[in-house]
């Protein structure tokens, strides 16, 4: 054994290899073979045979250690650790307790992005109740969310959050509220435009959230923040990312939604989907299931706005085109009353259930989705409107109309426009309904 550790030595040297791990591999040799003598089940066998085991004993050290030592010259040359990671963890915690402190912080810091978001944009947002006429006092009929976009006190909301005959009060997560106007509703994209009532100068202290120019530069992946006031909670954060953009949901025209699995829930529709730079990108609409959302996105959004906005300007001037509510009605056909004929709406907001969807609903929305196939979703009732007097409701599929058989909501809107009452069957809870006399109503 001496003769080969000598050889070993030498040729360790000749190799450049630092001979002095040898020693300390050695000393934990010999300790292991004690240990092994020790714990021996046969201390007569074990010496017996250790004779003959030694020069075998000799080779296999030997083997081990010269493919240790070539191993560690490598990795010298190599600059890399070898074996685990415990030379990587040493050298990460060595560089970390060599970073400045000043760096460490301003490494800490950049990952407060979403909460230095969350805390500009969140003053914009507001909760938004709507108040009906009860016996002696009034009532909360609903409650949603919206944002500010301008100093003139606008904000958007869904449309199904606020109706179009009801009083809209605004609170401000610094506590301030104030009461709204309803200048436009669209049911079609279930978006809705109010006036705060306010002084000028109170208006231009009020803040504001930026609109998106537009998509071109969102991406599935995108980190987002979907701000509002789910299930009554006042100035909440939910967090995710964009699942998805130009989702189809069957929309009669077209409009196609951003998809996110930032939590979307009663309350938060209406609320603002913000990326990280602070801008809106969407509007928070509705759920197909957990973590699956969708918002409307900002293109239709400014649409929208543009148009209520001019239509509201032409109203003031001609007081004929408006409603009982002094609310411009822009019907399920997408289309203003303003300047034109009169049409026919039955205050639904209405998606066309595509095959995606009703898996989702199958798979999330519990049994009663389960037979269904095709249809129209109903999303939600707008109050006061012809749907919800005769007993219409939110998770309802309408299946027929007048006995024919409805697969998307285009047929809807065209059966509305057409006829001054309707006979609709609906799914619900597995059970078909049917409501025979549904009046469509002229705005």
């Amino acid at each position: 054994y001496p003769f080969w550790r000598s050889i070993g030595l030498q040729w360790f040297r000749q190799c450049g290899c630092d001979v002095s791990l040898l020693a300390n591999l050695q000393s934990h040799a010999r300790w292991a073979s004690s240990l092994s003598t020790l714990y021996s089940h046969s201390r007569r066998s074990h010496f017996n045979d250790h004779s003959q085991r030694e020069p075998r004993t000799a080779f296999a050290t030997f083997g081990l250690l010269t493919g240790l030592l070539w191993s560690t010259k490598d990795d010298r040359n190599l600059d890399k650790p070898y074996l685990s990671g415990f030379p990587l963890r040493v050298r990460c915690a060595e560089a970390l307790r060599s970073t400045p402190s000043k760096d460490r912080q301003a490494a800490i810091r950049s990952l407060d992005v979403v909460a230095d978001v969350a805390q500009e944009a969140q003053p914009a947002v507001v909760s938004i109740t709507s108040m009906d006429k009860g016996f002696l006092a009034r009532h909360t009929q609903s409650t949603g969310s919206g944002f500010i976009i301008d100093h003139s006190g606008h904000v958007i909301t869904n449309a199904h959050v606020v109706g179009y005959r009801s009083s809209v009060f605004v609170h401000l997560s610094d506590g301030r509220s104030f009461s709204g106007r309803v200048l436009a509703v669209d049911v079609s994209s279930d978006l809705a435009i109010l006036q705060l009532d306010v002084k000028d100068a109170v208006a231009k202290s009020l803040p504001q959230l930026p609109l998106a120019p537009d998509l071109k530069h969102v991406r599935p992946g995108h980190f987002v923040l979907a701000l509002g006031s789910p299930l009554m909670l006042a100035n909440s954060v939910t967090v995710g990312v964009v699942s998805a953009l130009d989702r189809d949901l069957g929309h009669s025209e077209g409009l196609r939604y951003i998809q996110t699995d930032a939590i979307i829930t009663f309350g938060n529709s209406g609320g603002p989907l913000v990326n990280l730079s602070g801008e809106v990108i969407g509007v928070n609409s509705m759920v197909a299931g957990t973590g699956v959302g969708f918002a409307i996105p900002v293109d239709q959004v400014r649409k929208f706005v543009q148009l209520a906005l001019q239509a509201a300007s032409r109203a003031r001037s001609t007081p004929s085109v408006t409603t009982s509510s002094d609310a411009l009605i822009f019907t399920e056909s997408g289309t203003s009353p303003s300047g034109g004929p009169q049409r026919r709406y039955l205050g639904l907001v209405m998606r066309t259930l595509t095959p995606e969807l009703a898996f989702e609903l199958a798979s999330r929305g519990g049994p009663q989705f389960l037979d269904v196939t095709e249809g129209v979703l109903i999303h939600a009732v707008m109050r006061h409107s012809p749907a919800q007097k005769v007993g219409l409701k939110a998770g309802d599929v309408i299946i027929a109309i007048d006995g024919l058989p409805i697969t998307n909501a285009q047929q809807v809107y065209t059966a509305t426009e057409n006829r001054d009452e309707l006979s609709i069957t609906v799914l619900r809870r597995g059970q078909r309904i049917n409501f025979p006399n549904v009046k469509t109503e002229k705005v």
